[in-house]
Order: structure tokens, then sequence, then C-alpha cells
């Protein structure tokens, strides 16, 4: 899905210090993508109603060091 993730970012015109909403987010793929196009002076939610997945996808951005991405179960 990454080529698919990126031409949605550039139809999307997402860009630095955009903030995202990424709904469904599950483990974080696409959130830690849109996390290093809108670098660290953006901000990425990535919302999903499982806690564990989100605690893996949160896990995943830290160990990326990416700081700008937030969970929350929704």
């Amino acid at each position: 899905m990454g080529p698919s993730t990126e031409l949605m970012f550039d139809r999307m015109e997402l860009m630095q210090d955009s903030c995202v909403l990424d709904i469904a987010a599950g483990a974080g793929g696409q959130t830690l993508n849109a996390a290093k196009r809108v670098g660290p002076s953006g901000h990425v939610l990535a919302t999903d109603l499982s806690p564990g997945i989100l605690k893996q996808a949160k896990a995943n951005a830290d160990l990326a060091g990416i700081c700008h991405v937030e969970t929350q179960v929704f």
C-alpha cells in the first residue's frame, strides 16, 4: 500500500506543519508515513477502536524517533 498511500498524500497536498487525523490507524503504517511528511512541527492523531493496536502504533512511532504522533481510542 506504500505507493497508494504516497499518492493519496500527494493529492491531499500533505506538507510540513500539517495536522493529520488518522482514523482506524491500526498499527500505524500510514500514521508514520504522514508523520514523516508533516515533520516535527506538524502533528498526527492516530485513532482506533483497539487500545492494544494503538499501543503498538505509539511504540512504532517511538522506535522511529517520531514524537509528534498522539494516539487516542475512539
